[in-house]
């Protein structure tokens, strides 16, 4: 359909304008941002469907979610829990990603394996 070619279209002139840039990023608030939200992503990814799952099966029963402003409105306070959670699963595993892994390089190497 004309949609998906103006879709297809789009995503390709977003993905050369970034993969293009040359530009330094100035450091602002939203570099930190992304950084501090790329460095948990990976938990992010693991945690937030098992829980959204386990929320709507306690909270929506057998009733399909219709996305709404009111339900939408009423999602992000969980939207919001599942984040947070998902940062504090991280600062206790893959923040300590770096370290575990010299640890476990400095192993193996003496092992003559790696």
């Amino acid at each position: 359909a004309l949609s998906d070619v103006l879709l297809t279209l789009a995503t390709t002139a977003f993905f050369w304008m970034v993969l293009s840039a040359t530009a330094r990023s100035s450091g602002g608030i939203a570099e930190r941002l992304a950084r501090e939200a790329a460095g948990f992503s990976y938990t992010l990814y693991l945690v937030n469907m098992p829980a959204l799952y386990c929320l709507a099966g306690f909270l929506l029963h057998d009733t399909p979610w219709r996305p709404s402003l009111v339900n939408v409105l009423a999602a992000l306070p969980l939207l919001l829990s599942i984040i947070v959670y998902a940062w504090i699963v991280a600062r206790a595993t893959e923040f300590h990603l770096i370290p575990v892994r010299r640890w476990v390089e400095a192993r193996l190497s003496r092992l003559s394996i790696w």
